[in-house]
């Protein structure tokens, strides 16, 4: 989780291959010419969202995460309060994730509350756990949305596998495998027998009670999977 000024947005450009525009956009629009709703900005890889709604206070917020896109929100008018929860901290789920909206929701409270004023922006990657509109009052802002690739999704996954002690070595050792035929068959263009993204929604399964963070970076796998038909 990021929140600063968009003034000094250009620290973080190196973080994904689309921050640049995402950030070039925000700087260059006129927000208050933008219609509410979606606007494509280079298709559903980056997109934004304008919101004038009103905030819901920070008892009917709810802990929302996504898997596939990382949210940048932008502060344009009002005091955006906004939540924030780490994935791995997460206990409770309150409805099952929709991968066509990408979205899920926890019914844990954040462990950390944001005031975000005018002309701040947050960034949620997809392990980041967050309330949005906890505040109260009208708020204007624009989020944009930044589609992870499928490599991406991977390199997470492994960086979690080296920081994932208590994983037992036949599930790990199953999860590298299931990486590296992947990775075979990206650069191969080989055709399968089996849904490796089903596959991975097992895998996830098997990981909810007792690995909630490497359950949440394996079903982003599964997600990114079924994006591209694998």
């Amino acid at each position: 989780m990021i929140i600063d000024r968009l003034e000094y947005a250009d620290r973080y450009i190196a973080l994904h291959p689309l921050f640049g525009a995402a950030f070039r956009f925000l700087r260059e629009m006129d927000p208050y010419e933008l219609t509410d709703g979606k606007h494509l900005i280079q298709g559903d890889e980056l997109f934004a969202i304008v919101e004038r709604t009103n905030g819901r206070g920070r008892a009917e917020s709810r802990v929302e995460h996504h898997r596939r896109y990382i949210d940048i929100q932008y502060v344009v008018s009002g005091n955006e309060q906004m939540g924030w929860l780490p994935i791995g901290n997460c206990q409770e789920a309150s409805e099952a994730f929709d991968p066509k909206r990408d979205i899920g929701f926890y019914n844990d409270k954040p462990e950390t509350w944001l005031n975000v004023v005018p002309g701040c922006f947050t960034i949620f990657f997809p392990e980041d756990g967050h309330a949005p509109l906890s505040g109260t009052g009208p708020v204007h802002k624009v989020v944009l949305k930044i589609a992870m690739t499928l490599e991406h999704v991977l390199e997470d996954l492994k960086a979690e596998l080296e920081i994932s002690d208590r994983l037992q070595p036949e599930k790990r050792d199953r999860l590298l495998s299931s990486i590296a035929e992947i990775e075979q068959v990206l650069k191969q263009q080989e055709s399968l027998t089996e849904s490796l993204s089903q596959r991975f929604r097992e895998m996830a399964q098997d990981f909810e009670l007792t690995h909630p963070r490497l359950t949440h970076t394996v079903g982003r796998v599964a997600d990114a999977l079924a994006q591209i038909g694998i």
